[in-house]
Parts: C-alpha cells; sequence; structure tokens
C-alpha cells in the first residue's frame, strides 16, 4: 500500500519534530560501519568529525563531544550529547576497562605515543661478551696497583725511617737527661766523701779514737733528701746506651737508696750520743792506766770468767799474789797468781788464782766494756767509707760513659725540635 510507512517511520518523525533527528551514520571506506564505542568512531546519527552542522553556516564544523574510546564524538544536530546519552557512555567505557583490565586508559596512550620508538635505537648487530668486559676490568686493576706499590712502599719506608729516626733522637734526650742528674747527684757525693773518710781516720786507734762532729753539721745541712730521684728510670729509652753504662747507672741508684739510709741513721744515733762519743776518749786514757786480770769460777757446772782490777801484788808462801777489785771502791782480795808451769789444773779451784791481762788484750777488753757508744760510731763510719769508696769508682765509669752519649749526632727529623728537647731534658735533669 502507498500509505503503509515504513517500520519506524514514525519514530523516526517524532525524533526529527525534537529535533533529535539526522541522517543515517557514516559507513567506513569500503562500506563497513565503524562499530560503536570504539575510538575515532562517531555516534549514531552524528554528523562525521569536522563535517558541517546542518543549518549552521557555512565553514563552521560540528561540535564534538567526548567519545567511548577517549576522542570525541559530534551530538546529533551538532549540539551536545543529552544527558543520558553522555551516562551511557561513560557505562560503556566502564564496561570495557572491566573486561579488559589491561587496556590503556586515553592518557596512558599519550604518554605511550611519546616514547621513541624501538626502530630508533640501533644495534650494529656485534654482541658485547663477558670476557672483553672481564679483560676490561682486570686491565684496569692491574695498573691501579701496579700504581699503588710503589707509594705504599715509599710511605712505608718514611714511616720505618721516621720512628727509626725519632727513636734514637729520644734516645740521645734521654741520656743527656740522666747524664744531668748523675752530674747533680756527683756534686753531691764529692762533698760528702772526703767529710766521711776524715771523720771515719780520726774515730780509728791511729787517729786517736776522737769524735768528728764537722760531718755531722755537713750532713744535715747538706743531705735533707735522697739526692737520686726513682723517676730517672721511668719511660726513658735505652737504645744508645752499653749494657754497662745501663749496668753502672742501676747499680749507682742502688748504692744511694743505701747509703742515704747510712746517713740518716748515722746522724740521727750520733746526736743521741754526743755526749758519750765525746768523754770516751778520756775514759780510755784513764782506763789504760789501770792493769786488769780475769778470775775464775764455777757456775752451774761451767767454768767462768770476769774482768778485775788488779792492785798491790804481793807474796804468800812463796808464791806471787794480787789484791782484786770487782770495782773501784770495792773491798780488795787476795788471789794467787796463776803461772804458767804450774802443774795444778785452773779449773780445779778456781777461786784461788787470778790471770794479769796484757795491755793488748787490756785495750781490746776496755773498749768493748767501756766504750759501746764510741764503736757503734766508728762501726757506722767505717760502714760508710767502704762504700762510697766503691761507689766512686761506679761513678767514674757511669759519668764517662754518659759522657760518651752526649757527643753522639742528632739525626734529622721533620717537625722535631731536637735542641729545644735536649734543653730541656738537660734543664730537668739538674734541677732537684
Amino acid at each position: 500500500m502507498s500509505d503503509s510507512k515504513k517500520p519506524g517511520a514514525d519514530i523516526d518523525d517524532l525524533k526529527a519534530k525534537l529535533g533529535l533527528g539526522g541522517a543515517a551514520p557514516q559507513q567506513q571506506q569500503g562500506g563497513v560501519p565503524a562499530p560503536a564505542g570504539l575510538p575515532g568512531a562517531p555516534a549514531p546519527g552524528a554528523p562525521a568529525h569536522g563535517a558541517p552542522v546542518p543549518g549552521a553556516p557555512a565553514g563552521v564544523p560540528a561540535p564534538s563531544v567526548p567519545q567511548a574510546g577517549g576522542g570525541a564524538q559530534a551530538a546529533p544536530g551538532g549540539a551536545p550529547a543529552p544527558p543520558f546519552v553522555q551516562e551511557q557512555q561513560q557505562a560503556e567505557k566502564a564496561a570495557a576497562a572491566a573486561r579488559d583490565p589491561f587496556a590503556a586508559t586515553p592518557e596512558a596512550q599519550f604518554r605511550i605515543s611519546q616514547m621513541p620508538s624501538p626502530a630508533s635505537y640501533q644495534d650494529d648487530g656485534v654482541p658485547v661478551s663477558d670476557a672483553e668486559v672481564g679483560k676490561s676490568r682486570k686491565l684496569l686493576y692491574i695498573v691501579l696497583i701496579a700504581c699503588a706499590i710503589p707509594i705504599f712502599g715509599f710511605g712505608y719506608y718514611c714511616g720505618i725511617s721516621f720512628r727509626s729516626r725519632l727513636a734514637y733522637n729520644l734516645a740521645i734526650i734521654d741520656g743527656r737527661g740522666v747524664r744531668a742528674t748523675v752530674k747533680r747527684v756527683a756534686k753531691v757525693f764529692d762533698g760528702l766523701h772526703p767529710q766521711i773518710t776524715q771523720a771515719h781516720e780520726k774515730s780509728t786507734i791511729k787517729g786517736g779514737r776522737k769524735f768528728d762532729s764537722q760531718h755531722i753539721e755537713y750532713i744535715s745541712a747538706n743531705i735533707k733528701k735522697n739526692p737520686f730521684p726513682p723517676d730517672v728510670f721511668s719511660s726513658k729509652n735505652y737504645k744508645v746506651f752499653e749494657p754497662m753504662i745501663v749496668q753502672n747507672l742501676f747499680m749507682y741508684y742502688n748504692n744511694w737508696n743505701i747509703l742515704y739510709e747510712r746517713l740518716k741513721l748515722h746522724v740521727g744515733k750520733t746526736k743521741n750520743d754526743q755526749k758519750a762519743i765525746e768523754d770516751a776518749h778520756e775514759n780510755v786514757k784513764k782506763l789504760m792506766q789501770t792493769h786488769f786480770g780475769t778470775v775464775f769460777q764455777m757456775f752451774q757446772g761451767q767454768l767462768v770468767s770476769a774482768i778485775v782490777i788488779l792492785g798491790a801484788s804481793g807474796e804468800k808462801k812463796g808464791k806471787p799474789t794480787y789484791e782484786i777489785q770487782s770495782k773501784t771502791g770495792s773491798y780488795p782480795t787476795e788471789r794467787l797468781l796463776y803461772m804458767a808451769e804450774q802443774e795444778e789444773p785452773v779449773w780445779q779451784e778456781p777461786e784461788k788464782w787470778v790471770v794479769p791481762v796484757d795491755d793488748r788484750s787490756r785495750a781490746g777488753i776496755l773498749s768493748k766494756a767501756s766504750q759501746s757508744h764510741f764503736n757503734e760510731y766508728a762501726s757506722r763510719l767505717q760502714q760508710m767509707a767502704i762504700q762510697m769508696k766503691d761507689m766512686g769508682e761506679t761513678q767514674r765509669s757511669l759519668v764517662s760513659g754518659l759522657d760518651e752519649i752526649s757527643q753522639l749526632e742528632t739525626k734529622f727529623v721533620f717537625g722535631f725540635d731536637v735542641e729545644e728537647e735536649i734543653e730541656a731534658a738537660e734543664s730537668a735533669g739538674s734541677q732537684e
């Protein structure tokens, strides 16, 4: 029938009246329409991108709206797509992303398009092997080691040489310091030695067993403490010291410690006993004019003797006798003089005999009996005189060895003032 309409004609008329009608979707070249929803494909009923909008002035392209694939889609009649169309397009995008999670977004596609193409890199076709890389590294290591060995060797040599020179100079400096200390102590010794020697000579029998007060005054004024400090040995370098010098140094120091203790003891005891020591000489003169003898008696089964004073001599029944006294002022008794040719042993009747004491024995007996203070005084002087004689020999050998060390030449060490250090060591050693 002529009046019969095509299917959908009423809908097309309605769309035209509402302004939603338009030409049929364009087909791609070759007659195949572009699938809906793909990027760059026009929406159904929309004019092609850049085509003039119907009813618009000539030369004005149709407006575009975002397409499902990220492009722009023109709304029918050149107007923006209605909201429900835009919502449909957004839903299609979400569905497409859900179906392909690895699909790139428009922004990612843009970034990928900006990356250089792999075709821009050129390969010469020759692969770089690991052997060539390792060979170049080995060559680099060899060069570095070859350069480092001479530098390290030179630095090691400089370090060893520096330490050796420094140790040598420090040994010389310590030798100068020890020499200054020993010379200072030697001056004290040289002043003390003649004082002790003179006092000892006066205290002997040859010197008249006299008391000498001068050496006591000298010791009290000049030896107030040990002049040889123990720190002379601490932190010292003995590299340039001969073994004999070190031995003499320790021996000299030990002797000074002993001598100093003896000096203190001697001065203290002499001052306490000075009156008895001074009177001892006069007492000896008086006692030497008196004759002495020995008497005997039995005591608990043993024969013992005692010293007595001999008085007047006499005779009894043709035998010589002596009056004896136990001490001056006591009542005298008489005893027979025991002779060498006497046949009767003295131990049979010891109480009736007396034996005279000769002059030499008498001096020894008197010395022990009445001069104990002076004897101790003389004994102390004798010990110190003998010790100081040996110390004098050790001192001369020690000073001679230290003088040889002081003549050694120092070696140059960068940044180390040897002369200044020597001066400081000698200054410290010369001070008490």
